[in-house]
This record gives C-alpha cells, structure tokens and sequence, in this order.
C-alpha cells in the first residue's frame, strides 16, 4: 500500500514505471492470440501476415503532432523489440527525450504514441477523475494486493478521413509494474485492469460546413487540446452550435 516493489525492496521511479508499462503493453500485443468469437480464433493476433512491427516516426508532443505533417518513417522493428524505444533514462519531465537518434513508435493498430504520450499518478488522484471518465474506484483491497498505488495515464491518436481521434487509457498497475492486457485485445486468458478512459475527436475545418450547421468557432490555445474539435492552418479551435432565440 505504500507503494514499494517487495521484490526489488524499493520504490521505482516514474521513468522505471512508465517505460516498463508501455514496454509490457507492447509485449502483451505481441503475445496475445485471438479470441474464441473472431476470424481465426486461436491464433497469434501478430501472425507472419499481419502488421504488428513498430515503425519509428520523429518524436513530437500531441499538439505538434496534430498541427504538423506526417513526419517521414525511419524504419520498422519487431513489435518484441520495443524495450529499446522505451529506457527509462529517456523519460524526463514527462516527456520521451529522445534528442537526435531516438523516435516515438506508431503501431500496426494505427495508434501514434507522441513524446508526451504518458505519465504515472497515484490511485488517490485517479479516484478524483470525473465519474464519466473512471470505470469505478481503486479500493484499499485493490492496494492490499499491490494493484493500484500507481495509475498509468496513457494517451494515444488515430486518423481517419475526418480528422484525428485523441484517445487516453488509464491502466492501473501493481508496485513493481506489472501492467495489465490491453482490453481492446479481448485475450480471455489475462486479467483486463484497464480502469478508466477517454475519447475526443478533432475534425478537419471546412468553412461550408461551419456555415450550414450554424456553428461559431473561436481558436483556442494549444494546452486545451481536449476542447478542441477543429483544426486550421495548425490553429486548433473550438466550434459551438448556434443557440436560436426565440421572438
């Protein structure tokens, strides 16, 4: 309940926590089969001829992600080699530091990881989340057994044609970071402690749009990035429905 790791006989760091739990959320991916209801249950969900490398893109926070064009892939590695990508001394101020030689991944799930994709926060601030946001509480029998002193706070992004799909996972995790399957996976075997999530879609802006749906739209700095449901000319804003008064 305190938060140490009774096998190591110490307290990790945040580096320690959030590298070994991305590290076991990629290995997970790679080591899941399929489940029982799917196309070829059973089988590896990475098989030879599916796409499950980790292709290495610039590292770029969110906002600069959203706001950029797609960076030029370097190359792709075996997804069981990510542990290369996430060392903990690349972790600094809650952010991958990779200066010059080292990039952020983007998975053959079409999830982008940016630079500032994840940081650790205890099960007491996880508890204070928005009710929407959280799947339930961390209890003290929940800590009792190692699970939830630490919480990690995990966010990712997709495209699609009609803009980008901000995505952020809360994943509890045990005192020396054992982290938990990826519910998304839906491997029966493993135990799913994913305890809260989040999604927000930011659209391209098209002015006839805005304009038939009565829409007024105001930027917005880059730091509400979650307000945000447009993107123009790498300025992020905020479009709200017109309120109709009445006579």
């Amino acid at each position: 309940m305190q938060g140490i790791c009774v096998a190591e006989n110490r307290k990790l760091s945040e580096a320690e926590l959030v590298s070994r739990a991305m590290v076991g959320h990629f290995e997970q991916i790679a080591n899941a089969t399929r489940p029982t209801d799917a196309y070829k249950a059973g089988e590896p969900l990475c098989s030879d001829e599916e796409s499950c490398d980790v292709t290495k893109y610039p590292a770029l926070t969110m906002s600069e992600r959203l706001t950029q064009e797609a960076s030029k892939a370097i190359f792709n590695y075996d997804i069981r080699f990510v542990s290369n990508v996430y060392v903990p001394n690349a972790y600094k101020n809650k952010e991958f530091d990779f200066r010059s030689n080292f990039f952020m991944p983007f998975t053959g799930f079409s999830y982008y990881f940016p630079k500032d994709c994840c940081h650790v926060i205890s099960g007491e601030a996880f508890n204070q989340l928005p009710e929407d946001i959280r799947m339930g509480l961390i209890t003290d029998e929940w800590r009792k057994r190692g699970w939830g002193s630490y919480v990690l706070s995990q966010n990712s992004m997709s495209w699609n044609s009609w803009g980008w799909g901000l995505q952020k996972k809360y994943i509890a995790l045990d005192t020396c970071d054992k982290v938990l399957i990826d519910r998304d996976i839906k491997n029966e075997d493993i135990p799913i402690l994913t305890v809260g999530e989040k999604s927000h879609q930011i659209d391209r802006y098209k002015e006839d749009d805005t304009a038939n749906l009565k829409r007024t739209c105001f930027p917005i700095p880059s730091s509400e990035i979650w307000e945000a449901t447009h993107i123009k000319d790498k300025q992020f804003f905020k479009c709200v429905q017109n309120v109709q008064q009445g006579n």
